[in-house]
């Protein structure tokens, strides 16, 4: 159920993900494939589902090979829930983890909060690089806000979340 972002024989089987050698399936190739398929009404051959819910952390958030065993990123995280809403399982309960870690919440523990200077606020950090990442945000807040692609021109209706910092 999982895809490789390239593969130079594709009459042959994917390898097992390999955290080591940074092959095999990984959970960004499969979320984008993924959300494709379903946009344009596509069929699987495999539980796109099954691979998601193998390569799931015990903190609820997605590493980027499909290995359990890689850490949790925001970008792979974040891609794997738009997947997820694409095929309706973002509430699914196979992916929320003991005490209640679900993908959602393993997203919001990389995003930089109130001790964030103002302007860094809500952003999102890629762990290991000082500060907030355009790249971890930009792939990260589509899944924050539980859409898939494609994207389309959204209002944020007054019900979501926001940011409530004590004035300084």
């Amino acid at each position: 159920g999982g895809w490789e972002s390239y593969r130079s024989d594709t009459t042959t089987a994917c390898a097992a993900p390999d955290p080591n050698t940074f092959s095999g399936p990984d959970t960004n190739s499969t979320a984008l494939a993924v959300e494709g398929l379903v946009a344009a009404g596509g069929a699987f051959n495999g539980s796109p589902q099954s691979f998601f819910e193998a390569s799931q952390n015990s903190d609820g958030g997605f590493g980027f090979i499909g290995d359990a065993s890689q850490s949790p990123d925001p970008d792979s995280t974040g891609l794997v829930i738009q997947a997820l809403v694409a095929l309706g399982d973002q509430n699914n309960p196979v992916f929320t983890q003991a005490g209640g870690a679900t993908p959602f919440t393993a997203l919001a523990t990389f995003q930089l909060g109130c001790s964030a200077a103002k302007a860094q606020r809500g952003a999102y950090v890629f762990p290991g690089v000082a500060g907030p990442n355009l790249l971890a945000t930009l792939q990260a807040v589509p899944g924050a806000a539980a859409v898939a692609f494609p994207l389309t021109a959204q209002t944020l209706q007054p019900g979501l979340p926001k940011l409530k910092c004590p004035a300084h």
